[in-house]
């Protein structure tokens, strides 16, 4: 067991340094949360200005900044995953959890209310920029807007007036023109740990003299290089099996024999996304075996050897949430002995934690 948990250090400590280094080697760019503006009041004759406002806001900040926004689909999975409302995204509360959960550096919020001023129908929007990392308010304003036919150039107006306001945080387009790179060179993403538990079987060489305990346990760490291709990832693992003697053996007649094996892989693995929960991960690697066996009775001896291994794998993996993962996969193992070889075949379940 103590070199299953040495082996579970050393594959954090590997996601830990890949972590920081393709932090050190990113760019500068900001990370920017648009959230949608709120029709706070509910009235349905002005719902379309949600959208309208929303896009005037992008399109200026785009037009002037330079900056990587985080996709409305990937921050409304955080905010459902989270159980924050969209009605409530308005709120520097709301914003700067949101912010904070997604990682990202700034974020952009508001809304806007329909009420009557001087007998006519007008319209109050409220805008926050916010510095996530600081946790402080950047900029927060009102704008007060008649509704009349010079209403879509009040919304221009809004839309000039938080590119103003951003301009606090974000570098204009000019400035960054002038550095070497202008967008971050992302070389690893998508950290990830697992653990696995399962069972399996031999086939061929020791297949009718050991039989398999179970469970057997297995822990990885995976990450994806989306500079050589966005679906390839890399993948480190660790399996602990114990074993035993299959029937009865006159030679270890009066002895007990307990195998324990320890497997140390790396392997190459593609994501297929098949719906927005399910996905596919076949996986080829190999690695190396140490075998350690006690032996006690009328003699007490331990022995040990190892033994490279080639595998391949299946994985289907169903997203419980944004982060956590539920695995369920098949391996086949193709180990070399100095006298033989051996096929090892395994089924597992388990759960993966995006990091």
């Amino acid at each position: 067991m103590k070199y299953f948990l040495r082996l579970s250090v050393y594959l954090i400590s590997i996601v830990l340094l890949l972590t920081l280094n393709s932090t050190i080697f990113s760019a500068e760019l900001k990370k920017v949360l648009i959230l949608d503006f709120i029709n706070v009041s509910k009235d349905p004759g002005f719902g379309y200005l949600e959208k309208s406002l929303t896009d005037a806001a992008r399109k200026k900040l785009q037009k002037k900044f330079a900056y990587r926004e985080m996709a409305p689909s990937e921050w409304a999975a955080v905010m459902k995953d989270n159980h924050i409302f969209r009605e409530d995204i308005h709120t520097k509360s709301a914003a700067l959890q949101l912010g904070l959960l997604s990682r990202q550096d700034v974020a952009i919020s508001g809304g806007y209310t329909v009420a009557s001023k001087n007998g006519k129908a007008a319209i109050q929007t409220t805008v926050n920029i916010l510095d996530i990392a600081e946790k402080k308010v950047i900029a927060s304003f009102s704008e007060d807007t008649a509704v009349d036919s010079n209403m879509f150039n009040a919304v221009d107006k809004i839309a000039d007036r938080i590119a103003h306001e951003a301009r606090r945080v974000l570098p204009n387009k000019e400035d960054w023109a002038g550095k070497s790179i202008s967008e971050p060179l992302v070389i690893l993403n998508n950290y990830t740990l697992g653990a696995r538990v399962g069972g399996g079987f031999y086939k061929t060489g020791y297949g009718e003299q050991l039989t398999p305990d179970l469970p057997a346990f297995g822990i990885l760490a995976r990450a994806n290089v989306p500079i050589a291709w966005k679906r390839l990832a890399i993948e480190v693992g660790g399996t602990l099996m114990t074993q035993q003697p299959t029937g009865n053996n006159a030679a270890l007649e009066g002895l007990s024999v307990r195998t324990s094996n320890y497997l140390v892989s790396a392997a190459f693995a593609l994501d297929f996304i098949l719906t927005s929960s399910l996905g596919l991960h076949p996986k080829f690697g190999g690695g190396y075996g140490m075998q350690l066996t006690t032996v006690t009775g009328t003699r007490n001896e331990n022995l040990q050897n190892g033994f490279p291994f080639a595998m391949a794998g299946l994985d289907l993996s169903y997203s419980l949430t944004r982060s956590i993962s539920l695995v369920m996969g098949v391996a086949s193992y193709y180990e070399k002995e100095t006298d033989g070889s051996t096929f090892y075949n395994q089924l597992n379940l388990g759960l993966n934690y995006r990091l």
